[in-house]
């Protein structure tokens, strides 16, 4: 199972600022001006700064693509998910065409905004021919999945009307989901199973489990605790999983409003609670996600850190963020 996050950030996207990327560059010339590093181990002098001075968690909001053997699937449609279409592209040509699976959490802008922007869909079927989307959305939503994506491109908001792309792009199926919902997906011989359940968010929202070949993957974004006890829809689908992916949008002072406004009951985690999910879930890792908009590279891995004395194995997640299982 390999797992590659093209967008980490909650709410909108929020691109590096040049204030922010000054700031970088002005620590690390302090640095390098006081610790003198020889110019053959630059590289290497850089590779050990501090991850908010040599890199950004990155700007792009909510997409995530696992690949199971030969299963593609991708969960999320958020700004994210351009660069992914650029990347695949060159494998659909090579194979006139992909099947892919859309896994959706649920279809707020920032899961959805991408989608129009994801070129594959604007490839004629007479160049891929065999390309297949399979979409997974829930079925309480004020509109359908379809309906939704839809609405992104009716003029005159987008330039390609969605008529266009059903007649004329990639093969499209639209397949509900509920609370409890499961399913195998197949592809010559490789397998996974997925669950879903509901989680706490405004809106229908639901957290997915995947597991292939004895490993688990469980994406939970969007989600709150609400009360000091462990939803217990996320424990089952976090239960043991190698990996869970999960909203830390907050700290525990901003949860509360001991930095401002409290972020109570807007859906979203905060750092001590990620911390106690991933220990009572008995997880092997926990990947934090959906980072403010507003949260700079520097606040994120503070965020990290408080979640750290909780429980251990913790990294922030970033743009580009790669893991295989």
């Amino acid at each position: 199972m390999k797992i590659k996050f093209y967008g980490t950030r909650g709410s909108l996207p929020a691109p590096l600022t040049i204030k922010e990327l000054r700031k970088k560059i002005s620590e690390v010339v302090k640095r390098a001006l006081q610790e003198q590093p020889p110019k053959e181990r630059a590289e290497e002098w850089i590779d050990n700064l501090p991850f908010h001075l040599k890199g950004t968690f990155g700007g792009n909001t909510t997409c995530c693509v696992v690949r199971c053997g030969k299963i593609i699937l991708v969960i999320d449609l958020g700004s994210g998910i351009r660069e992914f279409g650029d990347e695949i592209l060159p494998q659909m040509f090579a194979n006139k065409g992909s099947t892919l699976y859309f896994l959706m959490t649920h279809v707020h802008w920032d899961h959805t905004q991408g989608f129009p922007f994801f070129a594959p869909i604007f490839v004629s079927q007479k160049f891929l021919p065999n390309n297949k989307f399979i979409f997974f959305g829930g079925t309480a939503w004020q509109k359908t999945l379809e309906e939704v994506l839809k609405g992104q491109m009716d003029p005159p908001v987008f330039p390609v009307e969605w008529e266009k792309i059903v007649a004329e792009g990639p093969q499209m199926e639209f397949r509900p989901i509920f609370n409890g919902f499961s399913t195998k997906i197949k592809e010559d011989r490789d397998e996974i199973l997925t669950r879903v359940r509901r989680l706490h968010h405004p809106n229908e929202t639901y957290g997915w489990r995947i597991e292939y070949q004895e490993k688990i993957f469980a994406f939970a974004t969007d989600t709150e605790p609400y009360a000091d006890v462990v939803d217990p829809a996320l424990l089952d689908i976090a239960q043991k999983a190698d990996v869970l992916y999960l909203d830390c949008q907050y700290s525990h002072e901003q949860y509360f409003g001991k930095e401002g406004i409290a972020r109570f009951g807007w859906g979203h985690g905060y750092d001590k609670w990620a911390g106690k999910v991933a220990k009572t879930a008995e997880v092997r890792h926990l990947v934090l996600g959906h980072h403010d908009p507003a949260a700079t590279d520097e606040g994120i891995e503070k965020i990290a850190e408080n979640t750290r004395k909780i429980f251990p194995n913790v990294s922030p997640a970033y743009d580009g963020l790669e893991l295989t299982l």
